[in-house]
This record gives C-alpha cells, sequence and structure tokens, in this order.
C-alpha cells in the first residue's frame, strides 16, 4: 500500500492537464484511503451474509412404524423426518455419526440428546437412537430403559470397523423384537445386535440395498429397501433374501403382527394397494380407501386390525380394517400430510401434529385433544398396546402416554 500511495502521490504533483482544475494532493488521498475502508466493510459483510447462509442451509451428516422417517435426513428425514442441514465436518469419529432423518430438528442444544427414532418391545422396555454433542459434531447414541423411562443407560456408541466420511448418511432409525435380545439400526447401512445391543455388526444386504423401514414381530423380521424390494430374515440371523415374489405392489410402508405381514404401495396399474401374506411366500392382494391422488401411504398394526393413512399434498385420510383389508373404515377427522398417526387398538388410534396437537382418535368420534405438552409437528406415533404409546416431537422430545392417550408426560433422555 505504501509502493503505490507514493506512486499516486508522485502523478498528482506533476503538471496539470489544461482539462480542468487541480485538487489538493492530501484530499484526494484521502478519499482513496475512505474508499479502501468502504471495500473493506463491504467484503467483510458480504464474508458475514456468505458464512450465515451456509450454516443456515447446510446438511446434517447421519425414521418407526409406520415409516417414518421419513427419511434419511438427507435426515435424516426421514421420516420422516423432511428439512435437511449440514454440520461442521466433525474429528474423526469412533461412532456413528449420520445425516438427520426426514422432519429431524437441528441438534441445538448439544448437551441435550435429540430423538431420532424408538423402539420398544413392551410397556417398560424401550431403546431410542438420537444425536447427542461429540467433540464439535455430532454423534449418534443408542440409549435403553427397564422401567418406561424412568432411569436410562448409558449411550451406548455404535463402532464401526471403517467408519464412512461423516456427510455420508448411515443409520437413522432403530428396532428391536421379542425380549430385546435382537435388534437393528438401520438406514443407507444396517447393523444388527444379537446380544441385546452390547455390540453391533455390519450386515450387508442383497444388491447392496438400503433400508428404508423394517419391521418384526416375533422372529419374524422384514424390510423394504431403498431399491423398492422386500427382504426376509429371522430374528437371530442376519441372512436376508427376497420375499416379494408374487409381491403385487411397489411397497411403501409394512407392518408385521402376529397374524401376517401387510405391504402396501403401489400395483400395477398405480393405484394403492394392499398385499398381506401369513409366510410371506404366497400373497393376497385388497383394495385400499386411498384415492388416485395418494402420494404417500403408511400402515400401523394393533392387535387385530391394521391402521393405513393415506397422504395426498394437501390432506391425509386413515381407515381401519380388521379383516386384513377385505373392507376399511375411514376414520373421522381433518388430517395434516404432516400429522403421524398409528392405531392403538380396532377402535382407536392416536395422532399428534399440525391438525389437532396430541389427540385421541376413533370410529364414530371426532379427533379428542389431548392433556399433553403442546406439538406443533410430529416425527412419529405409535403404540406398543391399548394403554402405552409414544410421540417423538419435531424437536426431539420423547413423550409417553400409560393411560390409553389421554394424559401425556415428557421422558427426558439423561
Amino acid at each position: 500500500m505504501a509502493d503505490l500511495e507514493d506512486e499516486l502521490r508522485h502523478a498528482l504533483q506533476q503538471p496539470p492537464l489544461p482539462s480542468g482544475p487541480t485538487e489538493d494532493v492530501e484530499e484526494v488521498l484521502a478519499r482513496v484511503h475512505a474508499g479502501v475502508r468502504r471495500r473493506r466493510r463491504r467484503r467483510a459483510v458480504t464474508a458475514t451474509v456468505m458464512s450465515v447462509a451456509l450454516i443456515t442451509g447446510g446438511v446434517w451428516v447421519f425414521d418407526l412404524t409406520p415409516g417414518a422417517q421419513s427419511s434419511t435426513r438427507t435426515p435424516q428425514a426421514a421420516d420422516s423426518a423432511t428439512d435437511r442441514t449440514s454440520p461442521p465436518k466433525p474429528p474423526e469419529p469412533t461412532a456413528v455419526r449420520k445425516q438427520r432423518p426426514p422432519g429431524a430438528p437441528e441438534v441445538l442444544d448439544r448437551s441435550g440428546f435429540d430423538v431420532w427414532s424408538m423402539s420398544a418391545v413392551n410397556s417398560s422396555d424401550v431403546w431410542v437412537l438420537g444425536a447427542v454433542g461429540c467433540g464439535k459434531g455430532t454423534c449418534v447414541d443408542l440409549r435403553s430403559t427397564t422401567d418406561a423411562g424412568t432411569t436410562w443407560s448409558e449411550p451406548e456408541r455404535i463402532d464401526l470397523e471403517n467408519p464412512p466420511h461423516p456427510s455420508t448418511p448411515t443409520t437413522y432409525d432403530v428396532r428391536f423384537t421379542g425380549a430385546g435380545e435382537h435388534g437393528w439400526v438401520y438406514g443407507d447401512r444396517i447393523w444388527s445386535t444379537h446380544d441385546g445391543g452390547r455390540g453391533w455388526d455390519p450386515v450387508t444386504l442383497p444388491g447392496g440395498a438400503g433400508v428404508q423401514q423394517l419391521a418384526a414381530w416375533g422372529e419374524e423380521v422384514y424390510a423394504v429397501t431403498d431399491q423398492g424390494g422386500l427382504l426376509r430374515s429371522t430374528a437371530g440371523s442376519d441372512e436376508w433374501s427376497p420375499a416379494d415374489a408374487g409381491l403385487g405392489v411397489e411397497p411403501m410402508s409394512l407392518a408385521v403382527s402376529v397374524d401376517a405381514v401387510a405391504v402396501v404401495g403401489y400395483d400395477q396399474d398405480r393405484e394403492p394397494a394392499l398385499s398381506w401374506s401369513t409366510n410371506g411366500d404366497y400373497w393376497n392382494q385388497e383394495s385400499t380407501g386411498c384415492p388416485d391422488s395418494t402420494a404417500d401411504a403408511r400402515l400401523s398394526t394393533t392387535q387385530g386390525s391394521l391402521w393405513l393413512t393415506c397422504s395426498s399434498r394437501s390432506r391425509s385420510l386413515v381407515f381401519v380394517s380388521e379383516d386384513l383389508g377385505g373392507s376399511w373404515e375411514r376414520i373421522p377427522g381433518e388430517f395434516h400430510p404432516a400429522d403421524q398417526i398409528a392405531g392403538r387398538s380396532p377402535s382407536h388410534g392416536v395422532v399428534a401434529g399440525p391438525s389437532y396437537g396430541v389427540a385421541t382418535i376413533g370410529r364414530d368420534i371426532e379427533p379428542e385433544p389431548a392433556d399433553a405438552p403442546k406439538v406443533e409437528r410430529a416425527r412419529f406415533a405409535g403404540c406398543t398396546n391399548d394403554e402405552t404409546c409414544y410421540v417423538i416431537t419435531q424437536n426431539g422430545r420423547l413423550l409417553r402416554s400409560g393411560d390409553s392417550a389421554q394424559s401425556w408426560e415428557n421422558l427426558p433422555i439423561g
């Protein structure tokens, strides 16, 4: 800058050209310095704006029954959950780092635990998968309770032999079955445990597929893949095989119960249809009440019934069947596509989301708001039986009801 200033001073001290009046050398130099300062300020403001834009518009690295999330949040979300954003590059991990699932919240309070997914095998034994602050980034932890959320286990980091790059989606959902001995965390990749979550091993699916949804009952385990297929396994095995021969639909969601496995998707005429089987070998196909405008369909199951949510861009319709899709009854209510809906009995269900907050729904009744914390958006709603239900809110809180969805409490995950 000094050399440039000397040259400029010298030039201004030369005899003036006849074209106009001369100016004082020091005044000109003062204006030059002022212009430089203004340009520096503009560059600083521009850099700040660009930094804010990158922070607010990035994508995080990193779903339940029924289909959450969304996916992946690239999520998820998901789930479902799903705005996607990316954290600063964390240090080399020893734990799974992943994108948020669809609809999952940004980890704002890194001292807390943001729940992305949960799985309950009974009213007391529950596992939750979520995000927690870890170094400069975010780690994915698995925690469990055996007393309905009164106390929680210490974090279980899911170690990988070859951790993926932090910007690569890996897992965003969890599922356990039986007494909780067998479980899976899954997403673009899948790991399994056969000792209650103490140890995890990577599993390679046919064709290298990832998992969009996994459902299990007893020893039967099924998965909808990100390649549009349906796979089957048994709880104690890591061997998976195709189960979509004769399925008749392109699967969107599945549910498994003691009676059958049911899959909803588009048939060959691109109309929503339901296929069900008692053994995964022979499939029966039924129509649904879903309109042709259905863009997404989700299943949940209770003892003796199937619940089906059909969503378009503007609304969702809810149906229940007690004969594996042979007939459907529509549930009263005006539901938003972002509502999370699940059955808790053949006659009643629960909804969480923008339409009613948290409410009871059912045959021949209008939605009845529950005594619950305010919920504007949710990532998941589900019930283990007629009395015990759960909701995961958009900002990562876990809510529980033990009185048939009449009142709800927040379960802090310590």
